[in-house]
């Protein structure tokens, strides 16, 4: 792996959405700036949330695994905000879906991770 679980840790608070790209050896990469109110689009419907961040730090894109799929995209900076893993019951997002800015545009991610933690469906 590129980073290593010890570079992960030490690198950013999004430590969820950080290991999650370090298991699909993809590189971090830091943004010039902390961003705090930004706009995300979910690739999957187009919806445009508000999400806090709390981070100068972002998952590098170029490139991705075959193994990832890129699920959230920041609107200003095109960085990659969120990821899912194609055959793994793992997604993760940059930001923090539990602070609700938008006020409920994070609430599907609760969803998934329960739904995740359930196991497939019989």
């Amino acid at each position: 792996m590129s980073g290593g679980a010890a570079a992960s840790t030490a690198r950013t608070p999004s430590v969820p959405n950080d290991c999650a790209a370090d298991a699909a050896d993809i590189d971090p990469d830091r943004v010039s700036f902390t961003r705090v109110l930004r706009l995300v689009r979910r690739s999957a419907t187009g919806r445009v949330e508000i999400t806090a961040h709390n981070h100068n730090f972002a998952v590098d894109a170029d490139p991705l695994p075959p193994e990832a799929e890129p699920t959230h995209w920041d609107l200003n900076d095109q960085t990659l905000e969120g990821l899912r893993h194609r055959s793994l019951p793992l997604f993760s997002v940059q930001y923090h879906p539990e602070a609700a800015p938008g006020p409920h545009d994070s609430h599907y991610l609760f969803d998934e991770f329960v739904r995740l933690m359930r196991g497939p469906s019989r």
